[in-house]
């Protein structure tokens, strides 16, 4: 769960598994207050954290040939 904060206050949001940046999610009822209540839309972004060390390094090394995932692959790049 994600806490997401609001106007109105907390909303504790759950993001499904192998969610990609880009992806938008849909909260019912927790939007624009109206009769009824609007949807909230969250947009995802998912940040990646510096590789600034060599374990950190070492670690994205080691999830890039475990995965064999190519980004280009799926982004059309």
């Amino acid at each position: 769960m994600l806490p997401v904060k609001l106007p109105d206050g907390m909303l504790k949001v759950r993001i499904p598994p192998g969610a990609q940046s880009g992806q938008q999610l849909r909260v019912r009822g927790k939007g624009i207050p109206s009769d009824p209540p609007g949807d909230l839309l969250l947009d995802i972004q998912v940040v990646v954290p510096p590789a600034d060390t060599p374990k950190a390094r070492q670690f994205y090394e080691t999830m890039a040939r475990e995965f064999a995932f190519d980004p280009r692959a799926v982004t059309g790049g």
